[in-house]
Order: structure tokens, then sequence, then C-alpha cells
């Protein structure tokens, strides 16, 4: 008993019971006024109405609230579930050199990524911005490093992708906003943190 308490008292448990039992009693309430003036009874008038009366109506619509709720409770699952994910680091192959930026006005540096926290099935998106101070145009092309993954065989829980393709050129001394995306499986277990690099290739011939 004390533990289906507790649960009912998490935030979004509660806040959907109550709001079922709120529901009813509203809906109960409305739902006489209609009948009375359908009826048009003076049996049931308004001056008719007593606390009894008002109290019955109230405490019916509560039991039925209250039970529809604990059904309600009971079909469905409220557990919470939430994966914390750590960051990961940008690694730059190639002769070329590139800057990572958290902001247009290219001042907030990117040092590492740090995806928030996900549940499974869920995406996590990051936008930056990536400049080329190289003196031709670049080709980038962004994967991650499956040696650097921890825990290993974490990465079959994930997707990575980005929106800068491999034929689009990067022009020089130009910063182009990319979002990166990391979506995280439905069926994920036994992974509860992670990290891993995101290499970043670049060249100046299309991927």
């Amino acid at each position: 008993m004390g533990n289906i308490l507790l649960r009912i008292l998490y935030p979004p448990v509660l806040m959907r019971f109550v709001v079922i039992v709120l529901a009813v009693i509203l809906t109960g309430y409305i739902s006489f006024i209609l009948l009375i003036q359908i009826v048009e009874s003076k049996q049931f008038g308004v001056e008719k109405w007593t606390w009894n009366l008002i109290s019955l109506i109230f405490g019916v619509s509560l039991i039925f609230g209250a039970g529809i709720a604990f059904w309600d409770y009971n079909t469905f699952e409220y557990e919470p579930r939430a994966i914390p994910i750590s960051s990961s680091g940008l690694v730059l192959l190639g002769t070329f050199d590139l800057q990572f930026y958290w902001d247009v006005t290219q001042i907030q540096s990117v040092e590492n990524i740090d995806w928030g926290t996900l549940e499974p099935g869920a995406t996590g998106d990051v936008t930056l911005y990536v400049k080329n101070p190289n003196p031709l145009g670049v080709y980038l092309c962004a994967a991650w490093d499956e040696a650097t993954w921890a825990p290993p065989g974490a990465e079959q829980y994930f997707t990575f992708s980005w929106d800068q393709p491999g034929d689009r050129i990067l022009k020089a001394g130009y910063a182009q906003r990319v979002n990166m995306h990391l979506q995280v499986h439905p069926d994920i277990t036994g992974v509860e943190n992670f990290t891993f690099d995101i290499i970043i290739n670049v060249d100046d011939d299309p991927y």
C-alpha cells in the first residue's frame, strides 16, 4: 500500500489522477444540470437543491472518478525511464583545420558536446557553427569513432547523423550552421552513461 501511495504521489501520476477525478466530478454536475433543463421538473429546481443533494452528487462523482483514476493507474505504465547522456569529444582528421562555435558570433568555442538526458526512443539535437579558417574550400564528413565508445558495444543502441552533406563545400573563411542528432533506440538496455568521440573528416575533395 505504501509503494502504491508513493507512486501515485509521483508528480506526473498525481496530476493525471487529479485531472481524471475533477473531470468526472465536473461531468457529473453538468450532466445533472442538463437533465434538469431537459425534464423541466420543479422537483429538481434550483430552489429544491440542498446541501445533502449537492454532497450526494459530489460524493458519487468523487467515488466514480477515483475508481476510473485507479483503473487508469493500474492499466498504464508510469515508471519514468530516462538515460543520462554524458558528453562526447570532437576529433579532426586530415591536414585542414576547423573551428567550432556554439554561437553565430563565433565567441563561445565548442570543447565538448553534452547530449543532456534522453529517454529510449528520443533524439538529442545539438546546433553548432563550423568555421573554415583555411585559404580554400573544404568538404566535411562526420561519424563516431567506434573504438572510443564506453561502455564497449553501447553504439548498437544509437544512431548519429548531421545535416552537412559530404558534397557541400564550406567556403574559406565562412561559418556554417550544422545540426547534429543522436537517436536512442527504443530497445536500449544495460546502458546508463556513455561517452564517444565524433570524428570530423576534412578534405578538399567531396566525400
